[in-house]
């Protein structure tokens, strides 16, 4: 998701005519979209054949409210009109044109198929080779009813949080995190277990001694979530100053809500698969789900493993 001096990056953004698609299109552009080097495609997919001229119209309207938020032709590439099955349809033509970013909202309805936060969304980003911006439902409105003259530049006094767990999509997730930053601080994140209880009453033989591998190994663990961060944020500053580490002890979940509500973070970023080790997952799974459907953040930014060539 990266666009060197000279390079495109280009975006494909799913687009029904819902209000959350709009949301989705006018919340990229607004805080994401960078006029040196975005292209944006728009997709829609109707239903049945039949339906293809009311997919026609969220592809007009799609445009006609690009070009109201200031959105330049240079910056607009052609449609993608397709039919079938929506989740498919929308990863193909995501991978077709080799997109960096794909954009989709939290609901969308009508003859149009829907792109809406369920097993289309989950498809979409366990199957797209891009990184996924989930956009939720009603940020916008919120967004100008905090900011009466909301613009692109409003957010850069928000935050980005990026999860890390060691794993390769956690990685790709940070180099999403620092395109996606456009001036927000940079939040590094990353979550330990809490420590193990001792088995038993602590005043028995053995109890002591059971306690101090606990301990032991719960501060190898913390030592590995500190060298971690540490590693990223060497990286981070490479490209920004405004970064800032934390390593949370306890429940992902409870951790990463705690440290959006914070931080005035509008933006969380993490990898779709993860590992086993030493630090808790940040990944697809429970985490991602308490995140997607409960988290008081606009959007999710969601990453697959960077692939080899």
């Amino acid at each position: 998701m990266s666009a060197g001096e000279g390079e495109y990056r280009h975006v494909l953004v799913a687009y029904d005519r819902s209000s959350h698609a709009h949301e989705a299109l006018v919340y990229y552009v607004k805080t994401l979209f960078n006029e040196a080097s975005d292209r944006i495609s728009l997709v829609t997919v109707a239903k049945k054949d039949s339906d293809e001229e009311a997919a026609r119209m969220a592809l007009a309207q799609g445009r006609a409210t690009l070009v109201e938020l200031g959105v330049g032709e240079e910056s607009i590439e052609d449609d993608v009109l397709a039919t079938g099955a929506v989740a498919e349809a929308v990863v193909e033509a995501a991978e077709a044109r080799a997109c960096d970013l794909l954009v989709v909202g939290a609901r969308g309805r009508g003859k149009v198929a829907r792109f809406f936060l369920g097993s289309v969304s989950t498809y979409v980003v366990y199957h797209a080779s891009a990184p996924v911006l989930v956009v939720k439902s009603g940020v916008v409105a919120r967004l100008r009813e905090e900011h009466p003259e909301w613009g692109p530049k409003v957010a850069e006094s928000t935050s980005i949080l990026c999860c890390l767990d060691g794993s390769a999509a956690a990685d790709a997730a940070f180099n999403a995190a620092l395109v996606a930053a456009r001036g927000r601080e940079v939040i590094l994140f990353t979550v330990v277990e809490p420590m193990r209880e001792v088995p038993g009453d602590s005043g028995e033989e053995g109890s002591s001694e059971v306690r101090e591998v606990l301990l032991s190994i719960h501060q190898r663990k913390l030592d590995a979530a500190e060298a971690l961060l540490k590693q990223y944020e060497e990286r981070a500053r490479d490209i920004t100053d405004s970064v800032k580490a934390y390593v949370a002890v306890g429940d992902a979940r409870d951790m990463v809500t705690r440290t959006v509500d914070a931080a005035a973070t509008d933006i969380i970023t993490l990898g779709a698969s993860g590992k086993t080790g030493e630090n808790v997952p940040l990944t697809i799974g429970s985490v991602a789900t308490h995140v997607l459907h409960a988290v008081n953040v606009s959007a999710v930014l969601i990453c697959q493993p960077t692939r080899q060539e």
